[in-house]
């Protein structure tokens, strides 16, 4: 995305919607009302300083129906349909993404037509948040091996000191409003190997040192699997009846990151780009795709529903048998130092 055109683009948009605000107003106090921000935060995203997320686009659209937030962020064209949330980039911290992340859940998790695809290719990273132990692994890794922190090359994985994190704990306010929305999830076979891969490579770098952690950490995927097979089942989320739950297993196509949220009155696709970034588009060519390649894929994969079906056992006791496996495999590896490591 060309920042700033973009820029330029949001700043041309706020001065349109300007013009369209009752003159006895005061239009940033106004617009503070609309987008329920400070006046500073407001001035941020006037002059372009701040790119204004989805939700407000949503917001802005419907307050000042006359202007077309979304085309003013995206003509008819493949150019500047993303928002992109790019961690590390300008102190853009995970926290931050999460906190933006709520924003957006809470948005859909208000409106009560809101429905979820999710195509994992990946444990889906709402999963995880929903537990936060593999949460504060998964946040480990993105620190130390995709953001590369220097503070954590040489730090081994310390449960305590990583479930007190601002990203955990933010982690949990994701899953709280994911949790009420109705969702679709569509897994293949490997969903879940590169979680386990990630526990193997961390204890032969000396990174996983602590026997307990390791079993917890094996005992909480087991969970999580258990979790959503009696949720394919029963067709509703443990923690929220209301919120409609749908698995299915896709067996020909290889799976990409990406989600779908479809509201009463918006669409929103986000899909996972570089591990921890997010490309997010309201662009009706985008979701129109999105939604007819969801439709394919579900068409050519198999509901995961009836616990007497041959498949559905099949999957999920796949999915154990890898857990299983994964566990015992680390189990064998030979604890070392980081130190020892870092030396070879």
């Amino acid at each position: 995305m060309n920042s700033e055109v973009d820029k330029n683009r949001q700043i041309v948009l706020f001065e349109n919607i300007k013009k369209h605000i009752d003159p006895k107003l005061d239009p940033i106090h106004e617009l503070c009302r609309v987008l329920d921000l400070s006046e500073s935060s407001v001035y941020k995203r006037i002059r372009g300083v701040k790119i204004i997320t989805l939700r407000e686009l949503r917001l802005l659209e419907e307050a000042y129906p006359q202007i077309s937030a979304t085309k003013s962020r995206s003509e008819r064209t493949t150019k500047l349909v993303f928002e992109y949330s790019n961690v590390g980039f300008k102190k853009y911290t995970p926290t931050n993404q999460l906190v933006d992340v709520t924003k957006e859940m809470k948005t859909a998790a208000s409106d009560n037509d809101a429905l979820a695809y999710y195509a994992a290719r990946d444990l889906p990273l709402f999963q995880i948040y929903r537990y936060p132990v593999l949460a504060a692994l998964y946040f480990y890794y993105i620190k130390r091996d995709v953001m590369g922190d220097h503070n954590y090359q040489a730090k081994p994985f310390v449960l305590v000191d990583e479930l007190s994190t601002a990203e955990v704990n933010q982690a949990k306010e994701v899953w709280h409003n994911f949790s009420k929305i109705s969702s679709v999830e569509i897994w293949g076979r490997d969903t879940i190997n590169t979680f386990l891969y990630l526990l193997g490579e961390y204890k032969k770098l000396g990174l996983l040192t602590d026997e307990a952690t390791i079993k917890l950490l094996f005992d909480k995927l087991e969970e999580m699997v258990s979790t959503i097979k009696q949720e394919a089942i029963q067709g509703y989320k443990a923690d929220n009846p209301k919120a409609h739950f749908e698995m299915y297993q896709h067996t020909l196509l290889y799976l990409q990151n990406m989600s779908l949220v479809k509201m009463h009155n918006m669409r929103v696709v986000y899909i996972q780009h570089h591990v921890s970034n997010i490309l997010m588009s309201n662009h009706p060519e985008i979701v129109k795709d999105t939604e007819m390649h969801f439709a394919k894929i579900i068409k050519q994969s198999i509901l995961l529903k009836e616990p007497n079906n041959v498949l559905f056992n099949m999957f999920f006791n796949e999915l154990k048998s890898r857990i299983d496996l994964g566990r015992n495999l680390v189990e064998q590896i030979k604890l070392v130092s980081v130190v020892e490591n870092l030396e070879k």
